[in-house]
């Protein structure tokens, strides 16, 4: 007999162990479908809403910071241009009533307090809402010359003084605080009798 001719499974060779057969037939365990991330879980829910209000805060004091310090961009520019189109007394003069500007629009409920000072009762003014003791000497000699009668002399200013006193409006400009200072006893006083 030619065993070409057998049937297959006659063929192979019979199994050593019929629980390995049986083994053989078991299928794998039934397994859930993956979870989709579609719908969110509550948690999820409570993160965007988290994530979206913090973006939007952020982006409303971004706005908010902008608009409130614009008028120190336009102020910075503005002393720019002075540096570059003026020199000597006419730089200080026109340094002296920039600041003067930029005070009205960093404190207008003052405005009229402001427009009065002149002298040194302006530079105290100025150094109360800044801490202009960070820099040099030198620099705060040069601010103050312009808020004596020095300036009206006739001998023209030192460069120093001139490049000295811009220096510090122009931290002024950038580094004052918008709360104004506290109003020492007597404007309280005058405040509290009116």
């Amino acid at each position: 007999m030619n065993p070409t001719n057998l049937p297959a499974a006659a063929q192979q060779p019979a199994a050593a162990n019929p629980a390995e057969q049986l083994l053989a037939q078991l299928q794998g365990p039934a397994l859930p479908d993956p979870i989709g991330i579609w719908p969110l879980a509550p948690g999820w829910w409570i993160l965007l809403v988290l994530v979206i209000a913090l973006i939007s805060g952020i982006i409303v004091f971004s706005v908010r910071h902008r608009r409130a310090t614009a008028y120190r961009r336009t102020a910075l520019r503005e002393l720019a241009r002075i540096e570059q189109s003026l020199s000597g007394r006419e730089q200080l003069f026109a340094v002296m009533a920039l600041l003067k500007r930029t005070c009205f629009t960093a404190y207008p409920q003052q405005r009229n307090e402001i427009a009065s000072l002149h002298g040194l009762a302006w530079l105290q003014r100025l150094e109360q809402n800044c801490a202009l003791t960070k820099l040099s000497s030198s620099e705060r000699e040069a601010f103050a010359y312009c808020f004596s009668g020095e300036i009206y002399r006739d001998e023209p200013p030192h460069a120093d003084v001139v490049s000295g006193a811009t220096h510090v409006a122009r931290f002024w400009i950038a580094h004052h605080r918008r709360k104004p200072a506290q109003q020492t006893t007597g404007e309280a006083s005058a405040h509290v009798s009116v």
